[in-house]
Parts: structure tokens; sequence; C-alpha cells
């Protein structure tokens, strides 16, 4: 059994899938989530980040990379505004690779990924004003370049709350 991660948000930019452990040998795909909604929220921090919520009919692109038990701590520590919620494999659309679930994902495997604590959490909108706001999108795009110019653009495209931008 695999455990794998759905990002989203900064975790695109393997910059900080790197800091998990550095010499670990990753599995990184780009891939979509149907029915999954990414959205602006602000967190108890005063912070805006990237979350997402279930919803029909919309899509959300982000990769999937493997963890170990023990990066899968270290994630659960990181997002401590998030809560991490097993993802139905039934929901991923491989629009951009030629993976496939019976090649590359094995039944066993599971893909977790991180929803909003709705405790310490709300809707927002994004806000080209706050700084921390604007740095944060600039790790995501960052790290969205490194997937093409698709991916770039559908993540802008599938990102819900834009205001000010």
């Amino acid at each position: 059994m695999t455990i794998y991660i759905f990002a989203y948000g900064s975790l695109i930019n393997i910059k900080y899938i790197k800091e998990l452990n550095k010499s670990s040998d990753r599995i990184i795909k780009p891939i979509i989530i149907n029915n999954l909604q990414r959205h602006w929220i602000l967190c108890k921090n005063n912070k805006i980040y990237l979350g997402i919520r279930y919803k029909n009919a919309y899509k959300t692109n982000g990769i999937i990379f493997n963890v170990s038990e023990d990066e899968l701590q270290r994630l659960d520590n990181r997002e401590t505004y998030y809560t991490r919620i097993k993802i139905n494999k039934d929901l991923l659309d491989f629009k951009y690779t030629n993976i496939s679930l019976n090649d590359d994902l094995k039944e066993d495997d599971i893909i977790y990924t991180y929803f909003p604590n709705p405790k310490v959490s709300t809707l927002s909108l994004y806000d080209k004003y706050n700084e921390h706001c604007s740095k944060y999108l600039i790790k995501c795009l960052s790290g969205c370049l490194k997937f093409g110019r698709i991916f770039f653009v559908d993540f802008l495209k599938m990102t819900y709350g834009w205001n000010n931008f």
C-alpha cells in the first residue's frame, strides 16, 4: 500500500514537499479531482490560504505525491488549519498524464487531502493588497509552472474567490 497526498495549494510547489524528506524518492503526478472546488479561506491567524470543499460539477487540479507514515504525521502538524480526509479514487481525472488507476495506483493505495477546518477558517476572497496572500499565491503559481502552461491556466480557472486580481 502506498499513501498519497493530493496537494492543491502551496504544496504544488515541490520545494515544500522536499522539506519533508530531502532524500526521499517521490512519485509526483499532476491530476484533477472531480467534485471539489478550490477557494480562498481566511484562517484564525488572519491569513488567507487556499481550501477545498465538495461541490458537484466543479474540478480542482493539483498533484499527488507519495509519503511515508512519518511524513504524513509531519504534514498533519504543518496543516494546522486543515483536517486530513481520504479521497475517493473514483473522483480522479488523469487529464495531464497517462497514468491509470490499475497501472500506477493500486486498489489498496490511499489518497488523502486536507480540507479546511471550519472551526478555524471561513470562506474568503483573494486580496492582492494583502502581502501574505500575494506571497502565498506566488508559491502556488511557481509550483504550477513546473507542470506546464495548461496546468497553470487550469489552476487559475479552477480557483474561486478572486477579488482585486
